[in-house]
């Protein structure tokens, strides 16, 4: 009895904390220390457009662009002195080749005696990020021209001014 409620309790936990995994919009990836995928939530299979069966047990290489240094050995060395990075700048390769600029996070996994086992990263998609604040750059370059061609409105103005000035003091010396 008291063993049937345990393995209700672990059930109901498990399907809780897969729920809460399985509902993030951000990309949840655990890594081994292999490099090998070994769990993706259902946000990450949706960005890259995979099915699980073809990220689970692939390399981390598979979906990260070519030039990607995150997983070298200097990176690496920092994450096991640091435990954990933040908002690292990195880029995702969809399945179709698409790359995708995300933030990563990640830390380290470590086993009872404390031996690192692998990653758990997760990652959020920054294109709709970097729109925006390409849109606001090219905002505040059209304020900035409108801001030079008031000056140059007012300048001309001024011109004009004493242009008109200077008309009426020759047509007034003419009379």
């Amino acid at each position: 009895n008291k063993m049937t409620r345990d393995l209700k309790n672990i059930t109901v936990s498990r399907d809780f904390s897969d729920g809460i995994i399985n509902s993030m919009t951000e990309s949840l990836i655990l890594i081994n220390s292999k490099g090998i995928i070994d769990y993706v939530n259902q946000a990450t299979l949706e960005l890259l457009n995979y099915n699980e069966q073809e990220l689970l047990k692939m390399p981390i290489s598979k979906i990260l662009g070519k030039n990607e240094v995150f997983f070298s050995n200097e990176v690496m060395n920092m994450m096991l002195k640091q435990k954990f990075v933040k908002n690292y700048e990195i880029i995702f390769i969809t399945k179709e080749g698409e790359p995708i600029p995300m933030s990563f996070s990640a830390a380290i996994m470590k086993d009872s005696q404390g031996k690192p086992t692998g990653l758990l990263g997760i990652a959020k998609d920054m294109k709709f990020t970097i729109k925006l604040l390409e849109q606001e750059r090219q905002m505040t370059i059209a304020k900035i021209k409108i801001s030079q061609e008031k000056e140059r409105f007012k300048e001309l103005e001024i011109a004009n001014h004493k242009i008109k000035e200077s008309q009426e003091i020759i047509i007034q010396s003419g009379r």
